[in-house]
């Protein structure tokens, strides 16, 4: 496990929010993808975000709050069935994960369980988020790269 203290730059992302257990944001990124569809004027070379907000052991799995999101670029108007959200710029932990989206919770654990309490850093305030490398629809699940992002004080 190698875990990289990088700074994250701000981004300017567009959202479709999840309400329930974290493992079920696909079903946000599919309703993000029909609204993209949908909305002609905004390019579609953005990168594709989730962006955790609570914290899954104090929080009940059907109350947990995601975000689906794609990186708007400047001067895109966020289309108006999306919601605009503003990711600032912070220092984040970050863990490449290769593989399937199913062991993403296992390589968060590493992050949060192991690397940070004995890192002497703190969790900010604020979403932990996955930035997705490449596209699962085009992808071998081993081959799928996902950027784990915890930003920190």
């Amino acid at each position: 496990m190698q875990i990289v203290v990088v700074q994250q730059p701000a981004r300017r992302l567009a959202c479709v929010r999840h309400i329930g257990p974290y493992h079920g944001i696909g079903q946000a990124f599919g309703r993000l993808d029909r609204m993209l569809a949908s909305a002609p004027d905004v390019p579609r070379v953005g990168e594709m975000l989730a962006l955790f907000h609570d914290n899954p052991r104090v929080v009940p799995a059907e109350a947990l709050r995601s975000d689906a999101a794609v990186a708007m670029p400047d001067g895109v108007a966020v289309p108006a069935s999306l919601v605009a959200l503003h990711l600032p710029a912070s220092e984040c932990a970050t863990l490449l994960h290769v593989g399937p989206y199913e062991q993403l919770a296992g390589a968060w654990a590493r992050l949060i369980d192991e690397w940070l309490p004995s890192s002497g850093r703190r969790a900010a305030d604020g979403p932990s988020y996955e930035i997705y490398l490449n596209d699962p629809g085009t992808t071998p699940k081993a081959e799928l790269r996902t950027l784990l992002c915890q930003p920190l004080v």
